[in-house]
């Protein structure tokens, strides 16, 4: 008798519920809207959007609840390509990467581009050389693929030691964001909102897994796009009377070089000798003109930050996991770009956002005396996000007498605006949402890499479904309180955690993914040493200049020490595995099935077989 494959189905109304949540979200803030007109304090205003939104966001990761493990861990391998899409859009920026983007902007104008640059090519990467290959090899993980490929415990309880690191980066960068922007609309004590955040992060996925990721991350990336880009879009009419502000901001060009002139930013001396200046999370100067391009960022400096990007995030691990929750192959590309379009989109409306924040900002205070600053402006000294300073004692405000948070740029703009209150806290809420769909994915994916690669991987069989389920859950609610405690610890910069999170990923990944499935002659053997050279090789020198205070080699900054780990691995694992014995047949076939596009996953395949034959 044959045996019918059965291939797992999407649910047809996830559109409609989507549909609704974005509804109710609209309606939310015309509500509000309506009552702040009212009179009704903030405070209330806080704990109503506050308390909506949680219901609706907790409300889908709970309903999204189970044990069986392949919904919890790759979501029955019935995600649709846009839905993913939108989880990987969300799970690449995260608010770290968003919140940065727009300050680096703000900053240092053109200069951000090669950053952005860096992340639509990882997608596109990921979308080419990796995404079809780990979606037949089907692994839960790429701690799982490496074993499956190498036939080799020892290779995946080694990429498990060498990820951990770049995922405990992001986990507490995400949170850190997460914590500051959500007291900004909460009155408590900040370990308080610390435990609310964290509580948030392990209720969204600990009832389902990867199901209930999926679902969070794209109720959480609507409410990104919402709070992010209609006050953007509510400013572009006002500013240039055409409601895209992706394509129209450039036409305050003119007006904005003439303010930063006659503010006094000038255009900086050329810079030889070092990498893109990034700024620091504390409060600093604006001091360089939008338009200016830093010579320290062309040519050979901008391949450096570019490729680190690139290979960063084509290789994240949160990211390369979503492959195996498509129904095929096929929509696994499709994903990806539908990652790529959404993830365009919120990377094109940053630099608007930074242009209208500056020629506000610039044409409000510079130059006014301090008793006609506008209101919004004890708003953001009393949150610590702006700092004013008479110190030639002249009356007027000079722009070397105000300092920004580079952090706090991407919630200025409805302020500077003077918007509705409403609309303030819907944007300090999406960045906080935005954090939280982050850390989600980087609480999921470490849980599942050590209780699936370490706990389970060094037994031919694994245990009980149910036994699984239970033990990440309680692996996530141990690593989110250390993550929660190392957050109250010590004041971190989320941007270089963040790029710091890219260097180790991509040196570590990068070259033995592009190796694994391409290269047939690489081995075992090549694959530990490329693993453990390009890791290496960026902690020794993120070591050495951020903890020893060496200088930097070859002027390349240590958030950027990806672009000398990542040519240490490709050096290493071509090397060892040609000086050492070729893989064995059964390996071969692995690697053909893996590039056959179509059937079951070879993953699942193994397990059947394993599970009938015991």
């Amino acid at each position: 008798m044959a045996i019918q494959a059965s291939q797992p189905n999407v649910n047809p109304r996830l559109g409609q519920y989507f549909a609704c949540f974005t509804s109710a979200l609209f309606a939310l803030v015309v509500l509000l809207i309506l009552l702040e007109q009212l009179g009704i304090a903030q405070e209330s205003l806080n704990l109503t959007m506050i308390i909506v939104l949680s219901a609706l966001t907790l409300s889908l990761g709970i309903g999204a609840s189970t044990n069986d493990v392949h919904e919890f861990f790759v979501a029955g391998r019935s995600v649709s390509a846009n839905f993913n899409g939108f989880t990987l859009a969300i799970s690449s920026l995260g608010a770290t990467g968003l919140v940065a983007l727009i300050g680096i902007f703000f900053f240092r104008g053109l200069d951000a581009f090669a950053l952005e640059l860096g992340w639509l090519a990882g997608f596109i990467l990921m979308a080419v050389l990796f995404a079809p290959y780990l979606r037949k090899m089907g692994a839960f993980t790429i701690p799982g693929f490496l074993q499956f490929r190498f036939q080799s415990r020892s290779l995946r309880l080694l990429t498990v030691l060498a990820l951990i690191l770049p995922a405990v980066f992001i986990l507490i960068a995400e949170l850190r964001i997460g914590i500051l922007t959500a007291s900004l609309v909460i009155n408590f004590q900040y370990q308080t909102i610390s435990l609310l955040v964290g509580l948030i992060v392990i209720m969204s996925v600990i009832g389902g897994g990867m199901r209930s990721l999926t679902w969070i991350q794209c109720a959480l990336l609507l409410l990104v796009l919402v709070g992010f880009l209609l006050p953007l879009t509510i400013l572009a009419i006002l500013l240039t009377n055409l409601p895209i502000p992706q394509l129209t901001y450039g036409t305050l060009f003119d007006d904005l070089i003439l303010l930063e002139q006659s503010s006094g930013i000038v255009i900086d001396a050329p810079v030889t000798s070092q990498l893109i200046a990034l700024p620091h999370s504390g409060l600093q100067k604006i001091q360089s003109p939008f338009l200016q391009y830093s010579s320290g960022l062309s040519g050979w400096n901008f391949i450096v930050v570019f490729s680190c990007i690139m290979a960063g995030i084509s290789t994240l691990p949160t990211l390369l996991v979503r492959c195996g929750t498509t129904l095929d192959i096929y929509e696994a590309r499709k994903s990806v770009a539908w990652g790529i379009f959404l993830l365009g989109i919120i990377i094109m409306s940053v630099p608007a956002y930074a242009v209208f924040a500056k020629y506000i900002t610039l044409k409000d205070i510079v130059g006014s005396t301090f008793d006609q600053l506008p209101q919004w402006i004890s708003l953001l000294t009393d949150s610590g996000q702006l700092s004013l300073s008479d110190t030639n004692q002249s009356g007027n405000l000079d722009l070397n007498e105000i300092m920004f948070a580079r952090d706090g740029i991407a919630l200025i703009l409805p302020i500077v605006a003077e918007f509705p209150y409403s609309l303030i806290a819907l944007t300090i809420l999406s960045v906080t949402g935005a954090a939280i769909a982050g850390a989600t994915a980087q609480l999921l994916s470490l849980s599942n890499m050590i209780t699936d690669d370490v706990l389970y991987g060094l037994w031919r069989v694994p245990g009980p479904g149910k036994n699984r389920v239970i033990i990440v859950r309680v692996t996530m609610c141990l690593i989110a309180t250390g993550a929660i405690w190392l957050v109250n610890f010590r004041d971190l910069d989320g941007l270089k955690l963040l790029l710091w999170s890219l260097s180790l990923s991509g040196a570590t990944l990068f070259p033995v993914l592009i190796y694994s499935i391409w290269w047939n002659r690489f081995n075992l053997f090549g694959a530990m040493a490329s693993i453990i050279s390009g890791f290496a090789v960026t902690v020794l020198y993120i070591w050495f200049t951020e903890v020893a205070g060496g200088s930097d080699l070859f002027g390349i900054s240590n958030m950027f020490a990806g672009a000398l780990g990542i040519p240490s691995a490709f050096i290493a694992g071509f090397a060892v595995s040609l000086m050492t014995p070729s893989t064995s047949q059964k390996v071969f076939e692995i690697i053909e099935d893996m590039r056959i596009p179509g059937g079951e996953t070879l993953y699942d395949r193994a397990h059947r077989l394993a599970t009938r034959k015991h």
